[in-house]
């Protein structure tokens, strides 16, 4: 190229360097430019990760997807901001509280038995937002969506098995499917299993009894169970004409059981100490079966229409005897339907998009033993949407507005919440590669932790857990501003955002004094107050070493403010992670760390439990083979410690687990077949 082009790259050079030093200077100082990329085309030579409105489009290099796995271990490798990918345990887990992560394969929701039947070298790219539009529900804090090439002729199987071998944790699944002419079907099953005996809580709580006296109770697990096992059974049938008509209907039955979850405690009540047992079982049965239709209708508009329907049959049986004994059970049924009406059209240089979605879904608890409770629930949630999504003057631009109306009705309480939800997105480039995005948006949430039942249950001697019919869904205004930058080999962005949450889900404890100087203590939840975050947070991936060593870093800094009836409450706190991938022909080698997720919510400091792993695969012909080791060096590990800053009650508890420190495991994939791709 001429003198000018050297310059411009010079120039870019010292861009891209400037911003890389500001959120990761560990990792900058090997990107540069990669001599070629085709995002288009089916080969992409350098991965590449790029900002668009709303989120990211992460391209795969490929031998990156050669080298992998699975889809799991593809995303794991971009090590994205706020997600922890477990590609062992097949698990895509958030590290806050904004909503679960979805995950869609060519826009289709999938489930983890779906992603594992695709062969990673079958990826085109990921789609990742962590700012869902106006199209995705309230419980949707992020969308996964995965576009694949689609098998049209021939035949497949395959099996994963994943096993530890320092502890009884396993996941393991096969799948077979057959293609002919337009239409495919499949069936897969899948096992998970676990059983630990290392698992711990110590807890230690402060009350304020009647008089102003404090009363002390240190609550220690002596020793414990907990096992699982778990089934999942899928059959699907699908029908794809080109890019005309795609067709699929899928049954599947997941059947969960809990047969212990056992504790024996050490309680302290101030120098008196005595024992306590808590046993518990669970079992729960899901079966489902939906529908997905996508059409086009006509050379610039699409319809995309699904279904689901759902049962769910569940059961209880709790026991515990700290002060006296107490047991209770519980016999849960759950009948929804879920539906989804998209049109998608494109009119002009800009895309029209309009919908509905639906749901109903009924609810029946019976309680039985010391609890004594029926409770039956009905919730409708109706949600209308419009969106445009284009481009003015280089300024891409996401626009759209929602209509939602929330009923539920349980037992004799009933509540209609309606809200108008309006979002906006732009993002405008500025100099070298740099863009610029902003983002707003109003929507309603409601907790998932959310008791709304009518049913009183004892949480230990001094503690019961009361639910609140009343609690209604709350206003949550939330905006970013982001600064990025896409190159070959760099990617990097900066962040600040403000999360507003108004008359949330809030606990609220309360103190009733009864004879001689003593008291219950009474959990519920109301409608109080606001939650706020404000968070500064950074994102930078490199490829260090071009085709052999790349880095993945991401941290931020927040703060949260609550504000109650009679508190205040403030928390900062750090959160981050790191991941490092280097490939060696056919051997891959992968390690990550993050400090897990610290936060503040109402009357509640929490922290998870933070992660490191290391992996090592190998691709041999159509197997491949990896060993993995989490938490090494560490034989026991925090997994979760919260505490508690009321005025009525001080409670700090942390969960210790021995069976997930220096765990060792094996994971063999398998594949064979004889299928023609579409082009």
């Amino acid at each position: 190229m001429g003198q000018a082009g050297s310059a411009e790259r010079r120039q870019g050079m010292g861009v891209r360097l400037a911003l890389a030093m500001a959120l990761a200077p560990v990792v900058a100082a090997g990107a540069q430019e990669a001599d070629s990329l085709w995002l288009r085309e089916v080969v992409v030579e350098g991965a590449r990760v790029v900002s668009r409105a709303g989120g990211v489009a992460i391209y795969p290099a490929q031998w990156q997807k050669e080298a992998s796995a699975s889809l799991y271990a593809v995303l794991a490798r971009a090590g994205l901001n706020g997600i922890r990918v477990d590609e062992v345990g097949n698990t895509i887990t958030p590290l806050d509280n904004r909503g679960g992560v979805e995950l869609r394969i060519n826009g289709v929701k999938a489930s983890a038995y779906d992603l594992l039947q695709v062969a990673p070298t079958d990826l085109l790219r990921i789609e990742y937002t962590d700012s869902p539009g106006v199209r995705h529900g309230r419980e949707v804090g992020r969308v996964v969506n995965f576009i694949v090439r689609v098998p049209v002729a021939g035949y497949g199987a395959g099996a994963r098995l994943s096993n530890a071998v320092t502890a009884a944790v396993g996941r393991n699944s096969v799948y077979a499917r057959a293609s002919r002419g337009t239409s495919r079907v499949s069936v897969d099953y899948g096992m998970g299993y676990t059983r630990f005996d290392g698992a711990r809580t110590e807890e230690t709580a402060r009350y304020l009894m009647p008089g102003n006296t404090l009363r002390t109770i240190v609550r220690s697990d002596a020793d414990g169970l907990m096992t699982t096992l778990s089934h999942s059974v899928g059959l699907a049938y699908s029908m794809r004409r080109d890019s005309v008509l795609a067709f699929q209907a899928r049954l599947r039955t997941d059947i969960e059981r809990t047969p212990h979850n056992d504790s024996r405690r050490v309680v302290a009540d101030g120098n008196v100490a005595s024992g306590a047992s808590m046993l518990s079982a669970e079992r729960r049965a899901t079966p489902v079966a939906d529908v997905f239709l996508d059409a086009s209708l006509g050379s610039k508009t699409r319809l995309t229409v699904s279904a689901a329907v759902s049962m769910a049959d569940s059961r209880r049986d709790y026991s515990y005897d700290e002060g006296s004994p107490y047991a209770y059970h519980l016999h849960g049924r759950s009948y929804r339907l879920d539906a989804e009406a998209v049109a998608e059209s494109r009119p002009g240089p800009f895309v029209v998009t309009a919908g509905m979605v639906c749901s109903q879904h009924y609810d029946a608890i019976d309680y039985g033993g010391d609890v004594d409770a029926a409770d039956r629930s009905r919730v409708s949630d109706i949600y209308g949407f419009a969106q445009l999504k284009g481009s003015l003057w280089r300024v891409d631009y996401v626009a759209g507005i929602g209509l939602s109306t929330y009923y539920f009705r349980r037992n004799a309480s009933a509540h209609r919440f309606t809200l108008l939800r309006p979002k906006l997105t732009v993002q405008c480039p500025l100099t070298m590669g740099l863009k610029l995005s902003y983002d707003i948006e109003l929507s309603e949430y409601m907790s998932r932790m959310a008791a709304t039942g009518s049913a009183v249950v004892r949480v230990n001697s001094m503690e019961v857990e009361a639910g609140n019919p009343g609690l209604r869904p709350y206003r949550r205004v939330e905006q970013s501003l982001r600064l990025s930058y896409d190159g070959v080999r760099l990617s990097a962005s900066l962040q600040g955002s403000l999360r507003v949450n108004h008359d949330c889900n809030m606990e609220r404890y309360s103190r009733h004094a009864y004879a001689a100087g003593n008291a219950v203590f009474v959990k519920t939840q109301v409608n109080d107050g606001h939650c706020s975050m404000l968070s500064v947070s950074g994102y930078c991936r490199a490829d260090i070493i071009e085709r052999r060593l790349s880095v993945a870093a991401n941290g931020g800094v927040y703060r949260f403010i609550n504000i109650g009836a009679d508190y205040r409450h403030f928390y900062t706190a750090f959160n981050g992670g790191v991941s490092l991938a280097a490939h060696f022909g056919k051997l891959t080698l992968t390690a990550a760390a993050d400090n897990g997720w610290r936060f503040m919510e109402g009357e509640r400091r929490g922290q998870q439990g933070g992660s490191v792993s290391m992996t090592a695969s190998c691709r041999l012909g159509r197997f491949t083979l990896a060993a993995y080791w989490q938490n090494p060096f560490r034989n026991t590990i925090m997994s979760e410690r919260t505490e508690l800053v009321n005025r009525f009650v001080g409670k700090s508890t942390t969960r210790r687990n021995g069976n997930l420190g220096n765990l060792l495991g094996i994971s063999v994939s398998w594949t064979m077949g004889n299928e023609q791709n579409e082009r």
